[in-house]
């Protein structure tokens, strides 16, 4: 409450929640031990100072390791004045958290730190989608690629529910994202406790590698999305609101691990996550094969559930017993983006990427080559006839990216092309396909040239040129398209 006189000894002592301060002149007992600049601290009722903790009137210096307690991500152990929830605690043995505002943003030991590719998701958020940016209908029996890309519709059982599925703009927690609405059209009553609906990716093996804990498991991992759920008016939803996070492996015996995310509040975007245990027994080979799955839920039966949070061998189970329907009323939806299956027991921000890099790695599985009417896509020659046809043939070039696997070939229709060729070089002429179109597999197809390269392209058209008239092929209307698809 008063002034310490100049010269005396200042004794502070902790008892573990406050420090007492108290002083004497040095002439009323007591000499300091020690050094000079040595704080002093009780040695059996005596001062005494030590060369590892000393000051110097500005700068304290403490020589040997200083033992903090382990905090937490609220009350961090080492934090700045005025910043008490920002700092660094110790929240499991052998690893280092860096919090701020009180939320853990990295635990350094269980954190990998990348260079890049830390997602093991492709086009988590939902920049390329080369199929159509909207697609009604989807449902009762449909399965397959349908949306943004690498994104999969899945279901089975008896299901009854139908759905749009679309890419939006202006969404997630920043209001910026691209992100994908999957809306119901026709309500899912799940009549039946095998009936299963859900959205997920399928990662290929090797690109699941970094999330093995050593030659053989799988590490501790994290998913983490943006997600807006709407309930409309007679909705059954009740928020908060759950969804299912599933990861379900391929290689070796198949493992399964399921924990909801709650999303507090309706037509608001949350950023949520789900931190899977790691597994001994899960694995995955380093090939082009499938390695995974990673779902999220729209509504399951009750056959589909599993204890939250509990590996067990993969028996096609999506669910906890918490999770809710999605899907209990039209117009409900779901809307997710920036998702991110990452190593740790963290979720760190987004790593956003190069639009045209998330491109290639989209095309790696999935390519649509649309150019527009009256555009050519290859060059050829006239072979002659075929079941009363003239049948043209000739060669394409395909760009990169090199694809996972000799793709299929597939177009949007016959007549959506045409042969072009020149009436004894004199006048240029249009013969629609009509009942054969091909594109052959790559002469030399290999590992490194998949989905690339020269390929023969084969049209039958009823009339056309003839002899040696040099003719090509030509997307004949804005919507014709060819696509090359090696997705798993």
């Amino acid at each position: 409450s008063g002034d310490i006189e100049s010269g005396s000894i200042v004794t502070a002592v902790y008892d573990g929640t406050n420090f007492q301060v108290t002083s004497q002149l040095a002439t009323e007992g007591g000499t300091p031990g020690g050094s000079d600049t040595q704080v002093q601290y009780n040695s059996s009722s005596a001062f005494a100072g030590s060369a590892h903790f000393t000051f110097d009137g500005t700068s304290a210096t403490v020589a040997n390791p200083l033992f903090l307690p382990d905090g937490s991500a609220s009350a961090p152990a080492l934090s700045n004045t005025g910043d008490t929830n920002t700092g660094i605690a110790f929240i499991a043995a052998d690893t280092v958290g860096v919090v701020t505002g009180g939320t853990e943003q990295f635990r350094f030991g269980s954190n990998p730190i990348h260079g890049a590719n830390k997602n093991v998701l492709v086009n988590g958020n939902m920049q390329i989608c080369q199929r159509s940016t909207s697609t009604s209908g989807v449902g009762e029996g449909d399965t397959g690629y349908v949306g943004p890309d690498q994104w999969y519709y899945d279901e089975s059982g008896t299901t009854e529910g139908v759905f749009t599925i679309s890419q939006e703009d202006n969404g997630g927690t920043n209001g910026q994202d691209l992100w994908m609405k999957v809306l119901c059209t026709t309500e899912e009553a799940l009549g039946a406790t095998s009936d299963m609906i859900m959205m997920m990716q399928r990662p290929e093996a090797q690109n699941c590698v970094q999330l093995l804990d050593g030659s053989s498991g799988i590490a501790e991992t994290t998913v983490s999305a943006d997600i807006i759920i709407h309930a409309d008016g007679s909705s059954g939803l009740s928020f908060p609101v759950k969804v299912a996070f599933s990861i379900h492996t391929q290689d070796g015996t198949g493992r399964q691990c399921t924990g909801d995310v709650s999303i507090t509040a309706n037509d608001t975007w949350e950023r949520v996550s789900v931190t899977f245990p790691s597994d001994s027994t899960a694995t995955f080979n380093a090939d082009n094969g499938l390695g995974c799955t990673f779902s999220f839920s729209i509504c399951g039966g009750s056959a589909r559930v599993q204890p939250s949070l509990t590996w067990e061998n993969d028996a096609n189970e999506y669910i906890t017993s918490n999770t809710d329907n999605i899907a209990d009323q039209a117009n409900n939806y779901i809307g997710i983006t920036n998702t991110q299956w990452e190593v740790g027991a963290v979720p760190t921000s987004f790593a956003y990427e190069y639009i045209g890099t998330t491109f290639d790695k989209c095309q790696r599985y999935f390519k649509r080559i649309q150019k527009g009417a009256d555009v050519s896509f290859g060059d050829g020659w006239v072979q002659g006839v075929n079941d009363g046809r003239i049948r043209q043939r000739g060669n394409t070039s395909v760009p990169g990216p090199v694809m996972r696997a000799e793709p299929t070939k597939s177009f949007s229709a016959v007549t959506d092309f045409e042969v072009a060729g020149w009436n004894g070089g004199t006048s240029r002429t249009f013969y629609t396909c009509d009942t054969v179109l091909q594109i052959s597999a790559a002469s030399e197809a290999k590992p490194g040239t998949f989905g690339m390269g020269t390929y023969l392209w084969t049209a039958d058209v009823a009339s056309g040129p003839a002899g040696d008239d040099p003719v090509w092929i030509q997307y004949a209307n804005n919507d014709a398209y060819l696509d090359f698809t090696a997705e798993l």
